[in-house]
């Protein structure tokens, strides 16, 4: 049985957990708040808009990280910050390298210096929620999520770790609607769909976890990377070994609640 997932290893959209392009939204289909519905909603994902080019500039970078040259990545957000120090995505690229690098003051201090000048830039707060994960800092890398949603509802990334972070506590009747706006907005991503099918399964829903896979097989406009095809299999697997849902012993016994703190933005 798989309950928790290396929040801040997890790759989404085949690139790693920050340094993503900011999402192109869709102006409807995204769910209200809430609980789990009895039924799963929506026969397939919603229309959205064409997504955003992502600029070229970052795009750059962000192949130099991915072809392994941290340091040379590392350069090329340093000078777009020296052209223009408000750059807020040069900068939270620029803390995700500082983050693989293990640099986790200097990731901190930079996400900390974007969000002086934005408070409500909710890729930087989830990027510090992420790294807050990382230093093992839960209840403020929680409310990181939190301010994140508040300052930006459709953002998913920010939706999918605050779901990991509720799954991981054993909040699964939490975790789930957090889940479902991430697929609901970016269904184009199948790892957010997965995870929710996974927290409806742990929820005795077996059949509404069955529906959720076989929609995603449907609507999926790209193969599964290694990562949601590993997931996919293992939720098949739990679903043939335990038909009804997980042995109650196999459920964390005492789900933790998720204090609220403050997290200093300044």
């Amino acid at each position: 049985m798989r309950w928790w997932l290396p929040l801040a290893l997890v790759v989404v959209g085949g690139v790693a957990w920050t340094l993503w392009p900011k999402d192109s939204l869709p102006k409807d289909g995204v769910p209200g708040e809430g609980g789990p519905r009895d039924e799963l909603p929506g026969a397939g994902p919603p229309t959205r808009e064409p997504a955003e080019s992502l600029r070229e500039d970052l795009a750059a970078g962000i192949a130099l990280f991915e072809s392994g040259d941290r340091a040379g990545a590392r350069a090329h957000f340093e000078s777009l910050l020296r052209t223009d120090p408000g750059d807020a995505a040069a900068a939270i690229q620029l803390a995700a390298i500082a983050t693989a690098d293990r640099r986790f003051e200097d990731a901190e201090a930079t996400l900390r210096k974007v969000l002086e000048i934005d408070a409500e830039n909710a890729e930087a707060w989830t990027s510090l929620g992420t790294l807050l994960l990382l230093l093992e800092k839960g209840p403020e890398a929680a409310k990181c999520f939190e301010t994140a949603i508040a300052a930006d509802a459709r953002y998913a990334p920010a939706r999918f770790y605050y779901g990991q972070m509720l799954e991981g506590a054993g909040l699964l009747a939490k975790a789930r609607p957090e889940y479902e706006w991430a697929r609901r907005i970016d269904p184009e991503t199948p790892y957010y769909g997965l995870v929710e099918a996974r927290v409806l399964w742990k929820s005795y829903q077996p059949t509404l976890a069955r529906t959720l896979l076989a929609q995603i097989d449907r609507g999926k406009t790209r193969p599964l990377t290694p990562e949601e095809d590993k997931l996919r299999r293992e939720i098949l697997e739990d679903l043939e070994i335990w038909p009804e849902g997980p042995p109650p012993d196999m459920l964390p016994p005492d789900p933790e609640d998720i204090v609220d703190e403050q997290p200093d933005g300044s």
